[in-house]
This record gives structure tokens, C-alpha cells and sequence, in this order.
């Protein structure tokens, strides 16, 4: 091969190099500035600097993201349960942008949830209570009776609080819940089809 082909190509591969190298520090500073503002607005909340935002802290955070609007007590106990990766009842850093990503995740679902709690809680209680979560689920499933194992492995899913029942935040569980497990007994009736074509 030409030197000057040798020259070239070595040029071609410093350049390459160069390159990878300066998108590398270019997403680097991208993932700083982003962990330094998750930073500021959790110091902003942080207001006993404890290191830790408690039950206080977290429903202003909530109030924030939501416009002013108040988090109900379901909605906060809800939130702090499912973006508590310790279990201290509090958020970290280290929790804060789930804990908000997971509020809106939920905002953007509430209106529906009402409206289904609205037509399955007969009860009156706000919440669905298991015959009542039995009837959603059976609606998701289009008029399918869902069996009373199916149900109770969706309440177990969802009810992050331990009631027994769900509530607004904990329906969107359910519901996701419920999707998984329909997937899943696909993926199931799939694969015995699959393998009983194998056999023939």
C-alpha cells in the first residue's frame, strides 16, 4: 500500500477517534447539566436539608409539577411508596426524578382513572374495592370473565398501599398490571402452539 494511502487512512482513524471522543464529553456535559438541575430543584425542596424530602416536602414538589393543585393523601402516600427505593418513607436525590416522573406519568392518566372509578366503584368509596377491580378488568377484557386468581394477582400488583383496594393512582397499576398479564398468557398460548407444531 502508498504511504500517502497509510497517511490518509491514519488521519481518517485520528479523526474518527477525535470525534467519538468529543461526542462522548458532549453527552457527558449533557448528563452533568441534567443531574445538576435535578440537583437544584431537589435543594429547593430540601428545605430542612435533611438530604431527604418527607411527606411535607414531597406534596409541594407534587403541588409544583401539578400547578398549584393539591395531591390528594392517596395520590402523595402513593407516590411515595412507589419512588421510595429505600424504604425510608422519604425521597432522596436519588429518587427525585422518578418520584416526578411517575406523577406525571399519572397526571396524564387521571382524568381517565376517574372516569373509571366514576363507573366501576359501587361501593361509593373512591376506590375499587376486588369485585369492583373484577368488573374493570373484565371490561379491559371485553365482556371476558376474568378469573378471580387473575384479579387478585392484579390487586396484589397494585395496591401499593395495602388496602386492599385500589385507589385513582394505584388503578393506572392495575391497569398496566393487567395489560402484562394478557401479554404474557399470549406469549404462553404461543409458545404451546408453537411447540405442538413442532411435535406434528
Amino acid at each position: 500500500m502508498p504511504v500517502g494511502n497509510i497517511a490518509a487512512i491514519t488521519a481518517l482513524r485520528r479523526r474518527d477517534r477525535a470525534q467519538a471522543g468529543a461526542a462522548r464529553r458532549v453527552q457527558q456535559d449533557k448528563e452533568l447539566q441534567h443531574a445538576k438541575r435535578w440537583t437544584a430543584v431537589f435543594r429547593s425542596y430540601d428545605t430542612n436539608h435533611t438530604g431527604r424530602l418527607e411527606q411535607g416536602q414531597v406534596r409541594e414538589l407534587l403541588k409544583a409539577v401539578n400547578e398549584g393543585k393539591d395531591p390528594s393523601d392517596d395520590e402523595l402516600a402513593f407516590i411515595l411508596k412507589f419512588s421510595d427505593g429505600n424504604s425510608n418513607e422519604t425521597i432522596d436525590r436519588s429518587e427525585i426524578e422518578h418520584a416526578v416522573a411517575t406523577w406525571r406519568t399519572y397526571l396524564a392518566h387521571k382524568e381517565k382513572m376517574e372516569k373509571v372509578v366514576a363507573e366501576f366503584d359501587k361501593s361509593g368509596t373512591g376506590k375499587l374495592e376486588f369485585e369492583e377491580l373484577r368488573a374493570y378488568l373484565t371490561n379491559l377484557n371485553e365482556g371476558t370473565e376474568v378469573t378471580t386468581d387473575e384479579a387478585q394477582w392484579v390487586m396484589d400488583k397494585a395496591d401499593a398501599l395495602g388496602d386492599g383496594a385500589c385507589c385513582l393512582p394505584e388503578l393506572l397499576m392495575a391497569t398496566s398490571a393487567w395489560y402484562t398479564c394478557v401479554e404474557e398468557k399470549e406469549e404462553k398460548a404461543k409458545e404451546t402452539k408453537s411447540s405442538a407444531c413442532t411435535l406434528l
